[in-house]
């Protein structure tokens, strides 16, 4: 079930019945702006441990498996969980970072680039080929080696620093 139901009836015989199948409020007719409001902050903190409960229960996955499935993306409306494996690549773009999905979705996350580089460090698909990168190997599309530039397969190209063509070049 994805959504939260506020029950309202004029009978209150039915309230029990209502937090039986997991309401989160249950109003008598005629409704009253403040019993409503209440409900509604009522919602707004089950959202939260809820949210709370989902990121605890994937570090909880992340740590048993020791590699990473799944991350979660801070975005305004709350939290994105992504798959770490349809992730294509990380752009810097100052504090944040562009996080473009396997979807074709790019989405702008309020983390700088070195937090993912922290948290991606022992997955051995992604690789930083640039201090503004980190691209996902299994996103490969073309590398040439005459102009050290990687196309990934969502049409992005992206330079190699010298420093790591080589490291790069043992990888493939």
């Amino acid at each position: 079930m994805d959504f939260e139901i506020i029950f309202t009836n004029a009978y209150s015989q039915y309230a029990l019945k209502a937090f039986e199948v997991s309401a989160v409020d249950y109003l008598l007719k005629p409704i009253q702006i403040s019993k409503l409001e209440a409900s509604i902050e009522k919602l707004k903190k089950k959202l939260i441990v809820v949210t709370m409960q989902k990121r605890l229960e994937l570090l909880k996955e992340n740590l048993k498996e020791e590699t990473i499935k799944k991350i979660a993306l801070p975005v305004s409306d709350g939290h994105l969980f992504v798959n770490i494996d349809h992730i294509i690549n990380f752009n810097a773009d100052g504090a944040y970072t562009k996080v473009c999905i396997k979807s074709g979705e790019c989405v702008l996350v309020s983390k700088n680039l070195k937090y993912f580089e922290d948290l991606l460090q022992h997955q051995r698909n992604f690789f930083r080929p640039h201090r503004s990168y980190i691209i996902n190997l299994h996103f490969l599309k073309k590398y040439s080696q005459n102009n050290s530039l990687i196309t990934l397969e969502n049409d992005e190209k992206i330079s190699i620093a010298k420093s790591q063509k080589h490291y790069f070049e043992l990888l493939i």
